[in-house]
């Protein structure tokens, strides 16, 4: 992908690959552009009554691990990410915290079907963010669900009703599009919440180009993650989720609870 120049420049595909390097701190997992991503899949593990003590999970596109960290220290955590720097650190993070079994690997884009990870069972799947990048959600989609051990789940989100589409983004999401992605990989709904309606709003914040629009959207995503806190990460969703569309904002992420069919 080429740089454009200005104020207006489109990250390049490498700064995206690298954007989660010494991304570790307390503060950055409250962020809320990380924290709402937790809070939706904690959200569907209880709507499902999946727990995660003793359970194997496995997450498609890591991050930097803010998923493993809202997990219980005797789960063993798999997952794949872009950049083999962000794997280090955050394999070093989780072991700090006290997890045991920890297993990351960085993907190599050219060859992911050959991945080791993806030839294991898991007792829970993550795809958090990741279908909306590539040319054939699909075959990724199929391949998850393969992963899933027997009363397995696999966890998607998606973003949806997006006012700038992202550069990285190939696909605009929509909930009918997604929902036929499920159904070509041979998955079954098993849950699902068009949610996250406080982060409307705000898109156009996030959505600035440039030295101040990027301090404006990382103040603005910290202050929502603390008022997510302060409320209680629990009631955060749902309590937006009924008020939201009386103020007229729409659910900006597709959140999928998806079981063998």
């Amino acid at each position: 992908m080429l740089d454009a120049v200005g104020e207006n420049a489109i990250p390049s595909q490498a700064t995206f690959q690298a954007c989660y390097r010494r991304r570790q701190t307390r503060w950055h997992h409250t962020a809320y552009m990380r924290s709402a991503k937790v809070m939706l899949l904690r959200r569907l593990l209880v709507a499902e009554k999946v727990a995660l003590e003793g359970a194997r999970v496995f997450d498609y596109g890591f991050g930097a691990g803010g998923f493993f960290l809202a997990c219980p220290t005797s789960a063993s955590l798999f997952g794949v990410e872009l950049d083999p720097m962000a794997t280090v650190e955050t394999t070093e993070a989780l072991c700090a915290q006290g997890f045991a079994h920890v297993d990351l690997r960085p993907l190599d884009v050219e060859r992911w079907r050959e991945n080791g990870l993806l030839k294991l069972r898991y007792d829970v799947v993550i795809c958090s963010h990741v279908l909306e990048h590539l040319e054939t959600p699909v075959e990724l989609l199929h391949m998850l669900g393969r992963c899933l051990a027997p009363g397995g789940v696999l966890l998607v989100l998606l973003p949806i009703h997006e006012r700038r589409r992202d550069s990285h983004h190939v696909h605009e999401v929509t909930p009918e599009l997604a929902l036929g992605w499920c159904r070509e990989a041979g998955l079954a709904v098993a849950r699902r919440f068009d949610s996250d309606h406080a982060c409307d709003c705000f898109q156009p914040v996030f959505a600035r180009k440039g030295a101040l629009g990027r301090l404006a959207a990382q103040g603005t995503s910290l202050g929502l993650g603390l008022a997510a806190k302060l409320l209680g990460e629990d009631r955060w969703m749902p309590f937006w989720d009924r008020l939201g569309p009386k103020l007229g904002l729409r659910p900006t992420q597709l959140a999928l609870a998806l079981r063998a069919a």
